[in-house]
C-alpha cells in the first residue's frame, strides 16, 4: 500500500525464519519511496499478513492476515506509528483490508465472509446480508472514492455492494463464470471493475458494471 502523500510503502508478508519456532512472522515494513530504506518495523501479527492499507487521510494504518485480526496503527505528530486496535474478524484467513471513508474498515475472508469495523468504537457493524455468506470464499474487496460504500467479490463469481453506513446490501450484481479475485472503481465511482485475476486470466478478462443500475456495460476478454 503507498500513503496519500506517497512518501510510505506499508508492506506485509512472510519475514519471519523458516521455523514454527520462531515467530512472531507478520511484521509490518515502512518504506520511504525516495530512498527505498526501511524506516519502521511494525510488529506483534504472529503469522504472516496478507494486505495493507492506509487510511484516505494517512493517518490510520490497517492490515489483516492469517492471525485473523484486523490490526490499526495511528500515525502520531513526530511521523511514528503506535498499535491502537485489533478488531477480531473470527477467521483464520484475512484476504482484504479496506478503508471505507475515515471511519469505517472493511474486511474479506477466506473461510468467515465480509467484516466491517467502526473505528471509534471498535465494534464489528451488524451485517445481516451478509451472515449466510461465509460458503464461498472472498478474495476481492475496493471501497468508493467517496467512502460511502465498499464491494465484495467471492469465488462464486458474485460481486455484492455495501453500504458503508450500516452494513446493508445495496445489490448483487448478476453472477459471472469465474472467481472474483479483484475489484476496483473507475469512473469516478460511476463504475465497477471484476477480474479473475492470477491463474484464470487467459480463460476469463474483465467485467464492467454500471453502479447505479447493475447493469454489465463492458467485458474484456
Amino acid at each position: 500500500a503507498i500513503s496519500p502523500d506517497a512518501t510510505t510503502v506499508a508492506a506485509g508478508g512472510w519475514f519471519g525464519p523458516d521455523d514454527l519456532k520462531g515467530g512472531p512472522y507478520g511484521d509490518v515494513r515502512l518504506f520511504d519511496t525516495r530512498s527505498g530504506k526501511v524506516v519502521s518495523v511494525l510488529k506483534g501479527l504472529q503469522f504472516p499478513v496478507y494486505d495493507v492499507d492506509f487510511s484516505p487521510d494517512g493517518k490510520w494504518l490497517a492490515a489483516g492476515g492469517q492471525d485473523g485480526f484486523v490490526w490499526l496503527w495511528e500515525k502520531g505528530a513526530d511521523g511514528g506509528w503506535t498499535k491502537k486496535a485489533e478488531f477480531d474478524a473470527d477467521s483464520i484467513h484475512i484476504s482484504r483490508v479496506d478503508f471505507v471513508g475515515l471511519d469505517r474498515i472493511a474486511a474479506t475472508t477466506t473461510d468467515n465472509g465480509i467484516r466491517l469495523f467502526d473505528i471509534a468504537s471498535g465494534n464489528m457493524v451488524d451485517m445481516p446480508a451478509a451472515e449466510d455468506l461465509t460458503e464461498a470464499a472472498h478474495r476481492a474487496l475496493a471501497a468508493s472514492p467517496d467512502g460511502k460504500s465498499f464491494a465484495t467479490g467471492d469465488d462464486l463469481g458474485v460481486v455484492r455492494l455495501w453500504n458503508a453506513a450500516d452494513g446493508a446490501l445495496i445489490r448483487a450484481f448478476d453472477a459471472q463464470p469465474f472467481m472474483i479475485g479483484a475489484l476496483a472503481f473507475a469512473n469516478g465511482g460511476a463504475s465497477l471493475v471484476a477480474t479473475c485475476g492470477y491463474g484464470c486470466a487467459d480463460k476469463h478478462g474483465e467485467v464492467v458494471f454500471d453502479v447505479a443500475t447493475g447493469a454489465k456495460i463492458a467485458e474484456y476478454r
